[in-house]
């Protein structure tokens, strides 16, 4: 499962895969979690902690803002109910004046067909896979959320009884594996877009003015997070974590 749903148990894990507006394409997903995983000794423990070990995360293409009806600005996501995981994604649907709704990948077709949500932040090819064409037409040009999703584990068992030469092995074909899972989402991406439109998709172009005015809006979710941890005595890392979010994403 996504790291995102466990931010408790997996906070730094976590925050990749679920701090909006701070990536806007998979190959920076890809260098992220292949530097935070060699540099920031955080990872190891906080997954040891929980009795495994990251061995690589898979892609998604970035989560565009699709919607029932065509948004303009950030006034008419006023009222608007978005689906929404984990802490942080919550606040930047509540800071554009949205109301969050928690709901699972399964329940997103009935969520839009019911009236659940209005809107969710999605994927061109997942939006062909989970057949949301149907229910909502109308895919706007704004990032909401771009990074990893869920990840391949070895148990702290299993791993622990690996030799140091192995071990070396299996984390550099696992980066290998990372980078072609990153290819092929990006190529589904770039077939989905054809199929969409096929099926009456509309693509919009969320003005520049208000896309900037909606992340002007969010929270400082990267110092919410330092604080967060420093709090549990692992801001260093937490600190360390943010300086190559944003050496990656320039």
């Amino acid at each position: 499962m996504s790291p995102g749903y466990f931010p408790a148990e997996l906070p730094f894990h976590a925050a990749p895969n679920s701090i909006p507006m701070a990536m806007s394409e998979p190959a920076q997903a890809t260098a992220l979690m292949e530097r935070l995983l060699k540099e920031v000794p955080e990872y190891d423990k906080e997954a040891k902690r929980n009795g495994m070990k990251a061995l690589f995360f898979h892609h998604l293409n970035p989560y565009k803002l699709v919607c029932k009806e065509e948004i303009k600005s950030v006034a008419d996501m006023k009222g608007k109910k978005v689906r929404t995981w984990g802490k942080d994604m919550p606040r930047m649907v509540q800071a554009a004046g949205g109301v969050p709704v928690t709901l699972g990948l399964a329940e997103l077709y009935e969520g839009l067909s019911r009236g659940t949500v209005d809107c969710i932040p999605f994927s061109v090819d997942l939006m062909v896979n989970y057949k949301i064409y149907e229910v909502a037409k109308h895919i706007h040009s704004i990032t909401l959320w771009e990074g990893p999703t869920n990840a391949v584990w070895i148990s702290t068992k299993a791993w622990d009884g690996i030799s140091a030469k192995n071990k070396k092995i299996i984390q550099e074909l696992s980066f290998a594996a990372a980078r072609r899972d990153r290819d092929q989402v990006i190529a589904a991406g770039d077939k989905a877009i054809a199929t969409l439109k096929g099926k009456g998709v509309k693509f919009h172009t969320f003005p520049a003015g208000e896309a900037k005015k909606w992340k002007a809006a969010n929270p400082d979710f990267f110092a919410d997070f330092i604080k967060d941890q420093e709090a549990k005595g692992r801001g260093a890392d937490a600190k360390k974590t943010i300086k190559i979010w944003r050496e990656v994403v320039k």
